[in-house]
């Protein structure tokens, strides 16, 4: 495997940005597909040494000069926190929470096996009323902010099919096996996928750029971590250029929790040690017919 940066993880990255006794999470910091996913649930991360932490509530949306909405892992709290939307969230989520391995398997699957029935019949008939409408027919502020900041992790055109599917797969998550962040940053996940690739006989090596497709290694068939568009040497990215991420974020080390009634948490979260040291740091690997990698122009 070969990583352009000089460390593994992509957006699963932790580092001390501010404070060397504080770690900060580059890019993603809570994983609800990591209890949820096949894949993640094979893998075990727990098995691993990687304990998934959980708040009682699961993810929530500010609202300007009033509470945050909070989705609580308590889906009964949940719906007496919206007020009179309390029912119009339970009605979607409570039928997907029962049948939720099915519901995750289906929207996550290969499609090379038959759906379950009972799982698709869920999805059909709730899908159409939420992405016709930004959220999805819910009429308070508060509702209609939680159930639209959870559909918004789908980063496309809202409200859609897909948006859609992202906030009943998410939403619904919040009540069952919730949304955890991992002890010792998401770090500590790459760093149990290095392992499994090492142990099944893989190496990694960092900081080599694959800048086009004649530049991959010599042998075997390429897999690329990104969308077709992205792929290098693509018609729609030209050599020397990379994708850009389209969500940003905000670090700030903060001393304590925050009391403000607006952002409150029911719980603060553990100090997360520091994650092991890097098995696969070491010289950097380039294949000796690889270019060096050309440098973006300024304003190029």
């Amino acid at each position: 495997m070969f990583e352009a940066h000089q460390r593994i993880g992509g957006g699963l990255r932790t580092e001390a940005l501010f404070d060397s006794e504080i770690l900060h999470d580059i890019c993603a910091a809570v994983h609800p597909m990591a209890p949820a996913s096949p894949f993640m649930r094979s893998l075990d991360l727990e098995a691993h040494g990687v304990p998934l932490l959980h708040s009682p509530a699961a993810c929530g949306h500010p609202l300007q000069g009033r509470p945050a909405a909070l989705a609580w892992r308590d889906l009964d709290a949940t719906c007496a926190g919206l007020g009179r939307d309390g029912q119009r969230w339970r009605r979607p989520m409570l039928p997907l929470m029962e049948r939720s391995a099915d519901v995750v398997d289906l929207m996550l699957s290969t499609q090379r096996t038959p759906p379950n029935p009972k799982a698709l019949a869920l999805l059909a008939t709730r899908l159409p009323a939420q992405a016709l409408r930004v959220g999805g027919g819910l009429r308070t502020e508060a509702a209609r902010a939680l159930l639209t900041g959870v559909a918004a992790h789908g980063i496309g055109r809202l409200p859609s099919p897909a948006s859609a599917a992202v906030a009943l797969l998410l939403g619904h998550l919040a009540h069952t096996t919730g949304w955890p962040v991992p002890q010792g940053g998401s770090q500590a996940v790459a760093a149990v996928m290095a392992r499994q690739i090492e142990r099944l006989g893989g190496r990694i090596h960092t900081g080599v750029r694959v800048d086009d497709l004649r530049d991959r290694p010599p042998a075997g068939s390429p897999s690329w971590t990104s969308r077709p568009a992205n792929w290098p040497g693509s018609p729609r990215c030209p050599r020397g250029t990379s994708a850009r991420c389209p969500a940003t974020g905000t670090d700030r080390a903060l001393p304590r929790p925050t009391s403000s009634s607006t952002a409150r948490s029911p719980g603060p979260t553990p100090a997360s040690p520091r994650p092991p040291r890097s098995t696969w740091a070491g010289p950097t690997a380039r294949h000796r017919n690889w270019p060096e990698p050309r440098r973006r122009r300024p304003g190029g």
